[in-house]
């Protein structure tokens, strides 16, 4: 998988039967970044109205949920680097 970024190439799916191929561009929305709840939302929005499976964005929802509490949990909450 292609992060596009070097600082986060050491995250990868090593397995033999990785679902991501090596080449395809991902982008990784990290727990401290300010920005991450409220696009995590947006994109759950868009999903449910584009007909995703309730599952899905349920789970994307409780994502940006778990990474609100994290941060006032922890206090760190910045913009990207």
């Amino acid at each position: 998988m292609d992060h596009g970024i070097d600082k986060y190439k050491s995250i990868q799916d090593t397995k033999k039967e990785s679902k991501i191929p090596a080449k395809e561009p991902v982008f990784l929305i990290r727990g401290q970044d300010q920005l991450g709840p409220r696009i995590l939302r947006q994109y759950a929005d868009i999903h449910e109205m584009m007909g995703g499976h309730p599952a899905i964005y349920a789970r994307i929802r409780s994502q940006a949920y778990r990474m609100e509490e994290w941060q006032a949990k922890t206090g760190v909450s910045k913009i990207a680097d």
